[in-house]
């Protein structure tokens, strides 16, 4: 099942809910989890409601937007890997790339208008305004990332902020193999098109620190 979201911030006026691909009869909610039973619209299927587990996740209206513009980046398949040119109209590095899902909602992180932070200068910029919700991986099963976090990579030692040096925007979870994914995109050096769709999972021992722009 594709994943499904219902995000709103704190106030009523803000409030956006996202589609759901497939069609459902009902849906509700069991703690953070949701249930939907599918419709069947055709003579073949069958009338039995089958049930299926979609993820209710609740962030502010500027995330779900930042999330929209990396998924229109990803879905566009033109963009080419840059730090020379990191600002370019098909070009960008990590940081540039996350950056600039933020610009249109007024959130610079550090940068301006014209030009994004680094990675490491995004990291140090949430730990001093206070949009630190946690200073390593986080599990997915218990569903803390919330669409629109951004996730710090560390390295080494490269005498940057905790020693940064990659940054990548959670998109969602989703159900594949009956087993809960997280997605993080960002634009990954040596691949073209260079925005790339990842597993959070499988780097998670490697998170310096998530932060929320948004909050």
């Amino acid at each position: 099942m594709s994943d499904f979201f219902f995000a709103h911030s704190d106030f009523l006026h803000d409030l956006v809910a996202f589609s759901v691909i497939i069609p459902f009869r009902y849906l509700f909610v069991v703690d953070d989890e949701c249930r939907c039973h599918q419709e069947y619209d055709s003579e073949e299927d069958t009338d039995e409601e089958k049930p299926l587990k979609c993820i209710v996740s609740v962030c502010s209206k500027k995330a779900y937007k930042a999330v929209e513009k990396a998924k229109k980046f990803h879905s566009a398949r033109n963009m080419s890997y840059s730090q020379g040119n990191r600002m370019g109209k098909r070009s960008a590095d990590c940081s540039s790339f996350c950056g600039r899902c933020y610009l249109p909602q007024g959130i610079t992180m550090g940068g301006s208008t014209s030009w994004c932070n680094t990675a490491a200068g995004m990291a140090l910029w949430s730990t001093k305004k206070g949009k630190v919700v946690a200073n390593s991986g986080v599990s997915i099963g218990k569903k803390k990332l919330l669409p629109g976090d951004l996730v710090f990579y560390k390295k080494g030692y490269n005498g940057r902020y905790k020693n940064i040096y990659h940054v990548e925007i959670f998109v969602g979870y989703e159900w594949r193999n009956n087993q809960l994914v997280g997605y993080t995109m960002s634009s990954i050096t040596g691949n073209y098109p260079s925005i790339l769709k990842r597993d959070y999972t499988s780097r998670k021992g490697r998170v310096a620190q998530i932060a929320r722009p948004a909050q």
